[in-house]
């Protein structure tokens, strides 16, 4: 009985707190009160922001948990639930952001995952906290991505996305900067009205009057040219899901 007792401090200290404030219901355990409200005045503030911009009403709550463990950072919109890694939550890196939009944009009728995450770079980037004191120039973070890896066909990035394998990490790191620097090419030149017409399920050639290969090709022309020779990456088979989940980094 001592013994048990005597863990009972300890088991007081792994206690998960929840707290709630606007849209927004954290948990976490033995987050300092600095972290907790950061991070709720950042997603709250990204759930205001990314909704004005979308457009589409927004006023559900959200829950985020903070996780202390090797995980990558994650949101399932059908559950409105956002993952967190601490280390993530340290790093300032716009994961916050990331996930909030994953929750209020949802996921493309098709399931192409190059729009699902490309809209999620965008925005995150669009409304980071800091986003007018710092430039952030996804195309250059898609090229200098592009230049070790070779550039990855947008008809062939889904599968990378979902492969945690080790060997596969700066492919996924391509793909998600190709797909940040895509959907900003396509909201710039030609209008978030198309882009929401696209990820609703309907296809390039009905919206935009061209494929997705010929965008492609315009997106590459106007914005890569001195990347040099297009390495495609076909070779190698990935898994699939389709459970409302979305992994970020």
């Amino acid at each position: 009985m001592k013994r048990i007792f005597a863990l009972l401090p300890a088991l007081a200290l792994s206690a998960c707190v929840i707290v709630s404030e606007g849209q927004v219901t954290l948990s976490h355990v033995g987050e300092s009160e600095y972290v907790v409200k950061d991070v709720l005045e950042r997603a709250n503030a990204a759930i205001k922001k990314i909704d004005a911009y979308w457009g589409e009403g927004f006023d559900a709550n959200v829950r985020v948990k903070i996780e202390n463990r090797k995980i990558r950072s994650s949101a399932n919109y059908v559950n409105r639930f956002i993952n967190l890694t601490r280390i993530a939550v340290q790093s300032g890196r716009p994961v916050i952001e990331h996930e909030v939009a994953h929750i209020i944009v949802g996921r493309d009728a098709s399931n192409r995952r190059i729009l699902n995450e490309g809209i999620a770079m965008y925005l995150e980037q669009k409304f980071h906290p800091q986003a007018e004191l710092r430039s952030i120039d996804l195309d250059a973070k898609a090229a200098r991505a592009m230049q070790r890896t070779g550039f990855i066909s947008l008809q062939d990035t889904n599968e990378f996305f979902l492969d945690s394998a080790e060997r596969l990490k700066a492919e996924r790191f391509t793909v998600y900067r190709e797909a940040g620097s895509f959907v900003q090419y396509l909201i710039e030149e030609h209008g978030l009205k198309q882009f929401k017409e696209v990820f609703r399920g309907f296809t390039f050639d009905s919206v935009y009057g061209k494929s997705i290969d010929e965008i492609q090709s315009e997106w590459l022309d106007a914005k890569f040219q001195l990347l040099g020779g297009r390495k495609y990456r076909t070779d190698l088979e990935k898994p699939r899901g389709d459970n409302g989940l979305y992994l970020g980094f």
